[in-house]
C-alpha cells in the first residue's frame, strides 16, 4: 500500500493538489487520486486544498494533522507553512517508495556530498 505504516489510526491527512493547465478539466491526476482512496479505505480525514488555501485550513484545525501530502510544484510554500512537528511528504516521494527500492534510494543520497565535478 503507497502509505503503509506512516499513518496512525484515525488519521488526519491534508493533500495539497495545485489544479493546473496540464490536468483534464473536471478531474484530478491519478496519484492525487490513488492517494485519496487509499487514505478513505484507511478510514483517514481527507482534506483536499489548492496551495493558496492550504496556510488557511492548517490554521481552522484544533489539531495538527498526521501527515501533510503535497505536489512537488507547492513544497517550498508548503514546507514554510508548516509546523516542524508535522511529518511531510510529496507524491513523487510516496510513488517512489511504493514503486522502486527506497532504502537504496536512501543510500543514493548519501553519496552526493562526496560527487566531483567534472
Amino acid at each position: 500500500p503507497l502509505l503503509d505504516g506512516l499513518l496512525p489510526d484515525d488519521a488526519v491527512v491534508i493533500l495539497v493538489t495545485p489544479i493546473d493547465t496540464e490536468a483534464p478539466k473536471g478531474r484530478l491526476i491519478m496519484p492525487q487520486v490513488q492517494t485519496i482512496r487509499e487514505l478513505l479505505d484507511q478510514h483517514a480525514a481527507v482534506i483536499t486544498v489548492q496551495p493558496q488555501e492550504y496556510s488557511r485550513s492548517l490554521a481552522m484545525l484544533k489539531t495538527a494533522p498526521d501527515l501533510v501530502i503535497c505536489d512537488s510544484q507547492a513544497v517550498h510554500q508548503v514546507m514554510k507553512e508548516t509546523p516542524a512537528e508535522v511529518p511531510c511528504t510529496t507524491f513523487s516521494i510516496l510513488f517512489s517508495r511504493l514503486k522502486g527500492d527506497m532504502p537504496m534510494l536512501l543510500a543514493g543520497t548519501d553519496v552526493i556530498k562526496d560527487l566531483k565535478e567534472i
